[in-house]
C-alpha cells in the first residue's frame, strides 16, 4: 500500500512540475514617412527560419492589400508564401506609417529543441525599395534575448525581445 501511495504523489507531482517554458517574441518597428511625393503603404513579412532549411518554419505576419502583388515579398514568397493555402489567418491590411510593436508566441516545440533560427522582416513598396532584415536567434543561449536591428530603406529600426 505504501509503494502506491508514493506513486500517487509522484505522479501527481509531476502534473505539478511547470512546463515548457512559453515564450514571446515582441517586434518593435516603424514605417517611415517620405516626403518625396506619395507612396503607397509597404507590404510587411516577419517569419522564422531554421537555419540550413530551405522553408519558413512560421510565418509571424503579412501585410498586404492584394494578393497578386505577394510575390513582391520575395524571399518570404519563395520560402513560405506561395505554399501556405490560408494566408488569410496570420493577415492584416497594410499600416500608414508610425511605430508598431507585434508579440507573437514562439514556437514551444522549438524552446524545448533549442537550435539555431532566424528571425526575418521583410518589407517592399509599390514604386518604392525593398528591404530584407535578419537576426539570427540560438535558442542553445539563456532567455531573455535582445536584438537591435538597423532601419533600412522601407522599414526603420527594429527591436527584437525574446523571452520577456
Amino acid at each position: 500500500m505504501r509503494q502506491k501511495s508514493i506513486s500517487v504523489v509522484a505522479f501527481l507531482l509531476m502534473l505539478a512540475a511547470p512546463l515548457a517554458p512559453a515564450s514571446d517574441v515582441v517586434v518593435s518597428f516603424s514605417v517611415p514617412e517620405f516626403s518625396d511625393g506619395p507612396k503607397q503603404r509597404p507590404y510587411v513579412a516577419i517569419w522564422l527560419e531554421k537555419r540550413g532549411q530551405k522553408q519558413a518554419i512560421r510565418t509571424f505576419e503579412v501585410w498586404y492589400e492584394d494578393k497578386k502583388w505577394l510575390k513582391d515579398l520575395r524571399r518570404w514568397w519563395r520560402k513560405s508564401g506561395r505554399y501556405q493555402e490560408d494566408i488569410d489567418a496570420i493577415t492584416s491590411a497594410t499600416k500608414p506609417p508610425g511605430t508598431y510593436t507585434r508579440k507573437y508566441t514562439f514556437p514551444k516545440e522549438l524552446l524545448e529543441s533549442g537550435g539555431k533560427y532566424t528571425l526575418y522582416i521583410e518589407a517592399v513598396r509599390e514604386h518604392g525599395n525593398r528591404t530584407l532584415l535578419k537576426q539570427p536567434i540560438d535558442l542553445s543561449n539563456p532567455l531573455p534575448q535582445s536584438f537591435e536591428l538597423e532601419a533600412g530603406k522601407e522599414i526603420g529600426p527594429i527591436n527584437i525581445r525574446l523571452g520577456d
